[in-house]
């Protein structure tokens, strides 16, 4: 699920490329760095919303009830029928 998100949004993990043919020595840049990344921040908050929404993240108990382990009974029941 992480390669959507950064494959829809590809500069987020690295701002410091994004931001090396704007940079000037003595200008700060700190304030539209950390603008960029509240943006990128909330966009990844929306695409997580939207996939909670369609139903793509695992959020309830039912979504994990694969990896309970599988219950044998220790007994059969065959309606006064032998098993064997």
């Amino acid at each position: 699920m992480w390669l959507l998100v950064f494959a829809t949004n590809p500069p987020f993990p690295r701002p410091p490329a994004v931001f090396a043919p704007v940079s000037i020595p003595g200008v700060d840049l700190l304030l539209p760095k950390l603008t960029y990344i509240a943006i990128n921040l909330v966009g990844v908050g929306i695409i997580m919303y939207k996939f909670q929404s369609m139903g793509l993240l695992p959020i309830t108990s039912a979504d994990w009830v694969s990896l309970l382990p599988e219950r044998h009974p220790a007994e059969f029941s065959s309606l006064g029928v032998p098993l064997s």
